[in-house]
């Protein structure tokens, strides 16, 4: 795409709606004619923000063919959207995809695609390798389609609008978007992650002893090797952290054609849910995380970090501002792994269905060797209520039950771009 070689200091095109300055811009110039209409019509679209429901509402006026009629959806299925609808500077464009609504042999093959299985909303950028790249779909997703997938995030045709003053992305419903590039980048996403260590299979969630027992640094804790990250994040008081609290996290933003370049990091609040929030949340449903200096209506890798768990990374860039929650609760093939095979899965399984990070990266590196077990393990066994790295569990102590969660994933590796 053009933008990741775009600069911050790009000119800001003048827009009459506000809502192209919140972290939730529209997608397109105000005088493409699908976007003018959607402005024209539906006011807090233009006054407030660009959400969900405006983007149904452009999503209707991008079909060139009569508002997604019955023959969009060939199996009656309304989720199996058979046609993929762009606005355009010219007026609405509607395509139809070609193998769907049967999904590729490659779903059922030893090494499948990336992605939910089947794939139940196709994500722009693999709807482009998936349904009309015929080897990746009849066969098995090797690594030619992997370089077809990383060349495509950033192929100078796909959604390069070839003009430098938008920033260019590719959304699940609606294609290639082209927002209008503001002066100071913030976007707002909605992630969900839980930890091995914590999370307690009767209730489903992870437990909160270290806010409970007054044990969380009232300031981030990945001011330090190997993360050293400078960020203000803060509270004043342990009952300034929200309800629920497990641990602080970061959320690192990457670059989609280079995982190993972070565009934006953040410390965050990791809630007993797996909901990930800023520090000062409020409680709001929608709230999520606001993060600073990356483009909205773009492409990223994102990673979340943990202190003494395994970070993950998505598979492939996502679409951000994320108008969806991106859980990584939700399945092995949700974070980036190393290679196909199970055991180098970036997830482990919890519970039925339910996955979470690994724990025992002890001092952040990315590896889960025994470094972790004798320069953390067994200097801070035995010790006092604290806030350890070795703490696993996440209790407040670093006992026997820590061990046993190392013991299982020593010798894993974490994916080379999150070394540290």
């Amino acid at each position: 795409f053009a933008f990741w070689t775009m600069s911050l200091g790009l000119v800001n095109l003048s827009q009459a709606c506000d809502s192209y300055d919140s972290a939730y811009p529209p997608p397109y110039p105000d005088n493409y004619p699908c976007m003018a209409y959607v402005l024209n019509n539906y006011s807090a679209c233009c006054n407030v923000e660009f959400d969900a429901f405006c983007i149904d509402k452009l999503k209707e006026h991008c079909d060139s063919d009569g508002n997604a009629p019955a023959a969009h959806f060939p199996d009656g299925d309304y989720n199996n959207d058979c046609w993929f609808d762009q606005c355009l500077p010219s007026g609405a464009n509607s395509r139809p995809m070609p193998h769907c609504p049967q999904t590729c042999p490659s779903y059922e093959s030893d090494f499948p695609p990336p992605g939910p299985n089947p794939p139940a909303n196709i994500d722009g950028i693999i709807f482009e390798v998936i349904w009309y790249d015929g080897y990746c779909c009849d066969s098995e997703w090797d690594n030619a389609c992997n370089l077809l997938l990383d060349s495509l995030a950033i192929a100078v045709g796909l959604c390069n609008d070839e003009d430098p003053s938008t920033v260019d992305g590719c959304h699940p419903a609606l294609g290639c978007t082209h927002t209008p590039a503001g002066a100071a980048p913030i976007i707002q996403l909605q992630m969900k992650a839980l930890l091995e260590g914590p999370y307690v299979p009767a209730t489903g969630l992870m437990r909160t002893d270290l806010r409970d027992k007054g044990l969380l640094p009232l300031a981030q804790p990945f001011n330090t090797a190997p993360w050293n990250y400078n960020g203000a994040e803060s509270v004043a008081s342990i009952e300034d952290f929200p309800d629920g609290t497990v641990d602080w996290v970061m959320v690192e933003i990457r670059d989609g054609a280079d995982k190993g370049s972070i565009v934006a990091q953040q410390a965050a609040i990791l809630l007993e849910d797996g909901t990930i929030v800023n520090h000062d949340y409020t409680g709001g449903p929608y709230e999520g995380m606001i993060v600073q200096g990356a483009f909205p209506n773009s492409n990223y890798s994102v990673a979340v970090v943990a202190r003494n768990h395994l970070d993950v990374m998505t598979p492939i860039p996502i679409f951000l501002s994320n108008q969806e929650v991106y859980s990584f609760v939700d399945g092995a093939e949700m974070a980036l792994t190393t290679s196909p095979e199970e055991e180098d899965e970036q997830l482990t399984e919890v519970n039925f269905l339910i996955y979470a990070l690994h724990a025992g990266d002890m001092d952040g590196d990315g590896t889960l060797i025994n470094t972790d077990y004798t320069n953390y393990y067994l200097a801070q066994s035995a010790s006092v209520s604290g806030y350890y790295e070795a703490d696993l569990n996440m209790d407040g102590q670093v006992t026997i039950a820590d061990f046993n969660l190392y013991q299982p994933h020593a010798g894993l590796l974490g994916v080379s771009f999150l070394f540290r």
